[in-house]
């Protein structure tokens, strides 16, 4: 949602005249940053309590070492990637414009971090380049206390950076485009 939905989303609201719309109503822009987080929020919450289910129902999954710790980096995760998501939007000037960004920072983070060739094989230059990514940070965040490695405070910091600094940027620039 942070990559693709949200921005696609924003850009067409400013282009279509919505956030216009919504100034003239006296919706603040800080509203609808909340409503947009609320919403990636409730999907990311039933999108992994589904994919738990599925996973702990035919796989041999292993419990998280630290429930809370994952909770925390899931939660600081969702935020930044509202954030990365609302700030992609509030900048992109087409929704066109934003599904195609917002597919290649998906893709390509993916591919990255584990969901294509495995991290072994990759080149050290390149596992290090992902590890910072958001996908990557977000990535480490969960599986270090998932594994009973602690909190990860590294990745949980500049994911929370990520989130001011994204939605504060955001909330800026969608105040101004409305």
């Amino acid at each position: 949602m942070g990559f693709m939905g949200t921005p696609t989303h924003l850009a067409s609201y400013r282009s279509s005249g919505v956030l216009r719309r919504f100034r003239a109503a006296g919706v603040p822009a800080r509203s609808l940053v909340v409503a947009q987080t609320a919403v990636i929020a409730a999907l990311a919450i039933v999108g992994t309590a589904i994919m738990l289910v599925l996973a702990y129902s035919g796989w041999d999954v292993a419990t998280p070492a630290s429930v809370p710790g994952v909770v925390l980096a899931f939660a600081v995760g969702i935020l930044a990637f509202a954030a990365l998501g609302r700030l992609l939007g509030s900048l992109l000037p087409t929704a066109r414009a934003a599904q195609g960004t917002g597919l290649v920072l998906f893709f390509g983070t993916f591919f990255l971090v584990g969901g294509g060739p495995p991290p072994g094989v990759l080149p050290p230059t390149l596992n290090t380049i992902a590890g910072w990514t958001p996908t990557g940070l977000l990535v480490d965040a969960i599986r270090s206390p998932w594994i009973g490695h602690g909190n990860d405070v590294t990745a949980l910091v500049t994911l929370g950076v990520l989130a001011v600094a994204g939605g504060t940027l955001a909330i800026r620039r969608l105040a101004r485009s409305a």
